[in-house]
């Protein structure tokens, strides 16, 4: 599918997600125990296709990671300005929180291009779409709640918004929860919303980091008067030991305004 092999761990401890990507070691992992809670929660799962998504979603992250270090840019760290920190201090997520959550963002948005490919060429749905549905349902239980409430769910909501357009349109779930899925980003972020954001990222391919690096501040533009820009950064500054392929001497990261 990507034209290049890669070796695979096994992570024996992990329960909470599938698999992993390591950008510092360069090495994709997958999860049994999470393949086994899956199975024993869930009568309907397809364990075999469940395992190969997994993997073919692990290794495209891999394959990711090159063409974004051809292209110069970095997209797993992110820098936020003092005036940024700022506006964050009236928004429900404290600043160390923010910061997680920008990056837990970029990195649903990676996903969402890598399983567009695995479905282009496989047909695979992704089946822990049926795991965030119990999110979705409480979303909407406090959909008609106080103002606070309103708007901390929907600055939460907006950092889960890619990941749920992804089990939108990827996701392995019944005609009934993905048109909850889709009711509950239209309560809280409203329909321009909805409509705008999943037509940015239907633009998104794997290993496309042009697209990635222009779309990204289109994204975040308005979000909390936040203004995201790509700035230049020297490799030994971003991170240490970061593996081979990522050789050039400066690289483009996220900086948030």
């Amino acid at each position: 599918m990507f034209g290049f092999d890669s070796p695979l761990k096994v992570d024996e401890e992990n329960k909470t997600e599938a698999g992993h990507y390591d950008f510092r070691s360069d090495t994709a992992y997958v999860h049994p125990k999470f393949f086994q809670n899956m199975n024993q929660k869930y009568a309907d799962i397809d364990l075999k296709k469940l395992v190969e998504h997994t993997v073919c979603h692990e290794i495209g992250h891999v394959f990711d990671a090159r063409q974004f270090a051809l292209r110069g840019v970095f997209p797993y760290v992110v820098k936020i300005s003092e005036r940024s920190i700022a506006t964050i201090a009236s928004c429900p997520l404290k600043t160390n929180r923010f910061k997680d959550a920008i990056i837990y963002l970029i990195n649903s948005i990676l996903d969402y291009s890598v399983d567009r490919k695995i479905w282009e060429e496989l047909r695979f749905c992704d089946q822990t779409a049926k795991i965030r549905m119990p999110k979705i349902r409480t979303y909407l239980h406090n959909s008609a709640g106080n103002e606070g409430e309103a708007f901390r769910r929907a600055v939460e909501l907006f950092f889960d918004l890619p990941t749920f357009v992804h089990d939108y349109q990827f996701g392995d779930i019944n005609p009934q929860d993905r048109n909850a899925v889709k009711r509950c980003c239209i309560a809280y972020l409203g329909e321009k919303t909805w409509n705008t954001n999943p037509n940015l990222l239907k633009e998104l391919r794997i290993g496309d980091a042009r697209k990635f690096y222009d779309i990204m501040p289109l994204l975040f533009r308005g979000l909390l008067d936040l203004t995201a820009l790509w700035k230049p950064e020297k490799r030994e500054n971003i991170c240490e030991n970061l593996p081979s392929f990522w050789n050039q001497t400066m690289y483009e990261i996220l900086f948030l305004d």
